[in-house]
C-alpha cells in the first residue's frame, strides 16, 4: 500500500511538472493574478492586452527605383556577352512579377554580365564601351534600393517580424523555437551587401526560416504582453501597507505565503519566459539593427523594428524591474 501511495504521488508530481513546463505567459499571468487576489484580499483583474503587431503597409514602404532602357542591338556585336538573355528573361511575363529576392539576384547577375561584357569590348568600340559604363554605374547605384526592397517587402520578413498568434514559451534548451535558424538568417541578410555571388535558393532558404518560426514576432508579442499586464500586478503589490502589516503578528506568516507565490508564479514561470526573451533579444536585435542601417530602407519599417527591439524591450525591462522592487518592499524584514 505504501509503495502504491508513493507511486501515485510520484506520477502526480510528474504530471504537474509537465503541465508546469507547458504553461503559457497568459495562463501563468492569470494564475499569478488569481493567487495574489486571494492572498492580498483584493481584486486583481487582468484585461486583454493589445499585443497586435502592425507592420507598415505598402504605401508606407513605397520605394521608386529608377529604370533605364537600353537597345539590345547595341550589344549584339559583343562576342559571348551574356546580357541579352538576361534582358530577355526580364521582359517575360514571369520576369515582370518576380519576387523581391529574384529581382535582387537578377540585378546581381546583370552587373556581373555587364562587367564580363566590358572586358570583351575592343578599343575601337568607344560608343558601346560608353554605354556599358553608363549602364554599370546605373545598376550599381540602384542595387542598394533593390536590396532595401528585398528586406522590407519580402513576405517572409513581413510575417516574421509582423505577424504571429503565439507567445514565447519557456524552453529547456538554449536554442529553441527556431533560434539558431533565425539567427543564421538575420546574419545572412545583415551581410547581404557584401555577398556578390548569390542564388535565389540562398536567399529563399534563409527567408523561409524567418517566416516559418516567426521568432521575432513572438518575442515582441510576449514583451508587449508582459509590459501591459505586469504593471497591474505591481500596482496590487504596492497597495500593501508594509509598515502597518509589520505590527501584525500574522504578517510573517503571510510573508511566507507571498514568497511562495513569488517563486511559484513570477520567478519560475513569468521570469522563466522573460529569461528566454532576454537571451533571444541580445543575440537577434544587433543583427536586426544592422539590417535597419540599409540606406534606402523605408523610415516606417526602420521605425517599426526599432519600436520593438529598442523601445518595446526597454519598456518590458522597466516593468520587470518595477515589479521586483515592489516585491522587495513587501518581503523586507520588519524592523
Amino acid at each position: 500500500m505504501q509503495k502504491l501511495y508513493l507511486f501515485c504521488l510520484l506520477s502526480l508530481t510528474l504530471l504537474l511538472n509537465g503541465c508546469w513546463q507547458s504553461a503559457t505567459i497568459e495562463s501563468a499571468t492569470s494564475d499569478y493574478a488569481s493567487r495574489l487576489s486571494r492572498v492580498l484580499g483584493i481584486e486583481v483583474a487582468i484585461p486583454s492586452p493589445n499585443v497586435a503587431l502592425h507592420y507598415p503597409d505598402s504605401q508606407a514602404r513605397q520605394l521608386t527605383i529608377p529604370r533605364k532602357t537600353i537597345k539590345l542591338s547595341e550589344f549584339y556585336a559583343i562576342n559571348n556577352c551574356p546580357l541579352a538573355p538576361l534582358i530577355a528573361q526580364r521582359n517575360t511575363a514571369l520576369g515582370k512579377v518576380e519576387t523581391p529576392s529574384r529581382r535582387y539576384v537578377y540585378e546581381l547577375d546583370v552587373i556581373a554580365a555587364l562587367e564580363s561584357c566590358a572586358t570583351q569590348v575592343s578599343a575601337e568600340q568607344t560608343h558601346i564601351r560608353s554605354k556599358l559604363d553608363e549602364l554599370l554605374r546605373h545598376k550599381r547605384s540602384v542595387l542598394p534600393m533593390v536590396r532595401a526592397q528585398l528586406l522590407q517587402d519580402s513576405e517572409a520578413l513581413r510575417l516574421g517580424t509582423g505577424f504571429s498568434h503565439d507567445f514565447l514559451e519557456f524552453q529547456d534548451g538554449q536554442y529553441s523555437e527556431g533560434m539558431t535558424e533565425t539567427r543564421l538568417a538575420l546574419d545572412f541578410l545583415a551581410d547581404l551587401s557584401e555577398r556578390n555571388a548569390l542564388t535565389y535558393h540562398d536567399i529563399e532558404t534563409h527567408l523561409a526560416a524567418i517566416e516559418k518560426h516567426r521568432l521575432l514576432a513572438k518575442m515582441w508579442r510576449t514583451q508587449r504582453y508582459i509590459s501591459q499586464t505586469l504593471p497591474i500586478l505591481t500596482d496590487a503589490l504596492n497597495t500593501v501597507d508594509v509598515v502597518a502589516k509589520c505590527t501584525s503578528q500574522q504578517w510573517s506568516d503571510k510573508q511566507m505565503i507571498l514568497r511562495n507565490v513569488l517563486n511559484m508564479f513570477f520567478v519560475e514561470q513569468i521570469q522563466g519566459i522573460g529569461s528566454q526573451l532576454n537571451a533571444y533579444h541580445y543575440q537577434l536585435s544587433p543583427l536586426l539593427q544592422r539590417i535597419s542601417d540599409e540606406v534606402y530602407l523605408a523610415p516606417a519599417v526602420r521605425a517599426y523594428w526599432a519600436s520593438h527591439y529598442q523601445q518595446g524591450f526597454d519598456t518590458y525591462q522597466a516593468s520587470i524591474k518595477a515589479h521586483v522592487k515592489a516585491w522587495q518592499n513587501i518581503l523586507q524584514p520588519c524592523s
